[in-house]
């Protein structure tokens, strides 16, 4: 049963069109706001579960738009979860506050340390990646702090970032960044009917990261559909192929957006290839498949963040934007199996 009664009547009955997936739980809605990305945060298995947050306002005077852009999400069964802004104040960001982050992900051997990424750059500014330590324990309020920032490319074809994720390979912190597609023409009159996924490493000192385009990224749901509103990358997150260790499957969250406050939203989660820490060289750290595979779809709602989760259900988690209807977070129920590594 929601508990927000003003979306009671319109959010827990859907159902998705390919899996059910509304595994439990009370929906969460306005008290959390619009969730553009998401990332589990190491603790006690026997504890609740935390997350981490991103929203993505934008740097304007606008009442939707001010306040924090990153909290911390608990949550425990049996119990109501709790969401705490992180006290990150407009300032910390340096010359300009946080605009339209669309991700984040744990850098990998921490506990506290994140990369929160901006979806691009707009009139010139902004287009950053922000490395930021939060502190859990500190009262009265959760402090955040930017370490680093980082500078996405300047040249190039017009992009519009939804996705990241963080792993180390060869002793180096390396990224994957997801592009939703544009559709529309950009400044330079480019056109994408799909995703793309790039891989940059993450530089040592703050600089422009410099990166490479690896693979298109296609939603099986939106397969040849070229009009507005189809972004084939909301998301993304690796995930460790049980029984293999440095081997990961990427998951793709692609969303239909009408350009309604109200939707009708649509959204999949698909399998689009798989990443080995054994690579010897970049050619071979990932691999697409031949075709994505979806895994869930999901009508009614937006999905823009993916993450793992526990102990109930498939291990993964969606957080969902969905304009004037506010965001959910929701466990997956799980599917048959994941799909089989290329050897």
């Amino acid at each position: 049963m929601c508990r927000h009664r003003s979306l009671a009547k319109w959010r827990c009955p859907f159902l998705a069109s390919f899996l059910a997936f509304f595994a439990g739980g009370a929906c969460l809605a306005l008290d959390l706001g619009d969730i553009s990305g998401i990332v589990a945060i190491p603790g006690d298995s026997a504890g609740p579960e935390r997350f981490l947050v991103v929203n993505d306002k934008k740097d304007r005077d606008r009442p939707g738009d001010r306040g924090p852009r990153v909290g911390i999400l608990t949550v425990q069964d049996g119990q109501r979860h709790s969401y705490v802004p992180v006290d990150l104040p407009a300032s910390a960001w340096g010359a300009k506050p946080a605009n339209d982050l669309e991700g984040a992900c744990l850098v990998p051997g921490t506990s506290d340390t994140f990369l929160l990424l901006e979806s691009g750059y707009f009139r010139g500014d902004y287009g950053r990646i922000f490395m930021v330590r939060v502190s859990m324990d500190s009262k009265p309020a959760i402090r955040g702090e930017v370490l680093r920032v980082y500078q996405l490319p300047t040249t190039g074809t017009p992009f519009n970032l939804e996705g990241i994720a963080c792993f180390r390979w060869r002793g180096s912190l390396h990224l994957l960044l997801g592009d939703r597609a544009s559709p529309s023409a950009g400044g330079d009159g480019t056109r994408t009917s799909h995703g793309t996924l790039y891989h940059a490493p993450l530089p040592s000192e703050p600089a422009e990261i410099r990166w490479t385009k690896i693979a298109d990224l296609v939603a099986p749901s939106f397969a040849g559909m070229n009009g507005g509103g189809f972004r084939h990358c909301s998301d993304i997150y690796l995930r460790e192929i049980p029984g293999l260790p440095g081997t990961y499957v990427l998951l793709v969250a692609a969303s239909y957006d009408p350009g309604s406050s109200t939707g009708p939203f649509r959204s999949e989660v698909y399998s689009a290839g798989r990443l080995g820490l054994n690579a010897s060289t970049k050619e071979e750290l990932y691999k697409p498949w031949p075709k994505a595979r979806p895994m869930w779809r999901l009508d009614g709602v937006k999905v823009e963040a993916l993450a793992s989760c526990g102990p109930n259900g498939s291990g993964i988690c969606i957080g969902t934007d969905d304009e004037g209807l506010g965001g959910i977070w929701r466990r997956l129920l799980p599917v048959k199996s994941m799909p089989e590594p290329i050897r």
